[in-house]
């Protein structure tokens, strides 16, 4: 039986050497959407997002360490700059005179001992 590495018992410094999986960058397109996102075949202990092209969705198949697949579907929206940003509303003479006159009687109190008495 042939084995994929050969380690000395003698060397204390040689370890063996694991191949790891090769990365995979970028993203995945599918056209056939749904089907074509299961018949993809994939390794144990992976997660894959298929990115539909004519629609605004996701399929994210994971598998388990057996092998079982499974397949969430997640539907996306872009948004815009617009549309996260709260709305902005103009501070008006009004408003800065309500918080000058706050202000003046937070100061009346201080320097007078309170109003309290």
């Amino acid at each position: 039986m042939a084995y994929p590495y050969y380690v000395n018992p003698y060397n204390p410094y040689q370890a063996p050497q694991v191949q790891q999986p090769a990365y995979q960058s970028g993203i995945i397109w599918v056209d056939g959407g749904y089907q074509e996102a299961v018949n993809y075949p994939m390794a144990p202990n992976t997660a894959i997002p298929f990115w539909d092209r004519h629609a605004d969705t996701i399929y994210m198949k994971q598998s388990d360490a057996a092998g079982r697949q499974t397949i969430r579907i997640l539907d996306y929206k872009e948004r815009t700059g617009q549309e996260h940003a709260p709305a902005e509303q103009p501070v008006t003479k009004e408003d800065l005179a309500q918080v000058l006159e706050a202000i003046r009687g937070l100061e009346a109190l201080v320097k007078g001992g309170g109003g309290n008495d």
